[in-house]
């Protein structure tokens, strides 16, 4: 089901995805979780799954995430989720430092697509101004 290297916040949101929990039983195992990697588990899967959340939920679960930039941004690098990863990043653009950060993670995890995304989105919104790429 999932790999020894996985975080337990990847592995959480398989085994909530394998239990198909969606709806109310996922906004409750949000809800009345204490640890945080089932909090972040839960929100990462009403957020970005569709039909696993009312809209109400959805942007409950969208709060939770946006205060929470950085482990978001693991646990969809650990999966290689480069779709959901531009879809968090227009809804809470990420500072250049946290870009360079993230940048450093993607290379660091052999992330080829996300490491390309993270260039491409540096690029545009900042540019590389502490390099010259002229001949």
């Amino acid at each position: 089901m999932w790999r020894e290297s996985e975080s337990e916040v990847v592995r959480l949101e398989k085994v909530l995805a394998h239990n198909d929990l969606t709806g109310q039983a996922l906004l409750e195992k949000f809800r009345g979780a204490s640890r945080e990697s089932v909090r972040l588990a839960a929100a990462l899967r009403g957020y970005f799954t569709s039909g696993s959340a009312t809209e109400d939920q959805r942007e409950l679960y969208g709060s939770y995430l946006r205060s929470r930039v950085r482990p978001t941004v693991a646990a969809l690098m650990e999966e290689n989720r480069v779709t959901e990863l531009e879809r968090f990043e227009k809804e809470v653009p990420f500072p250049q430092p946290l870009v360079d950060e993230f940048l450093t993670e993607a290379m660091e995890m052999d992330r080829p697509e996300i490491t390309v995304w993270l260039l491409q989105c540096k690029k545009e919104r900042f540019g590389f101004r502490d390099r010259d790429f002229s001949w």
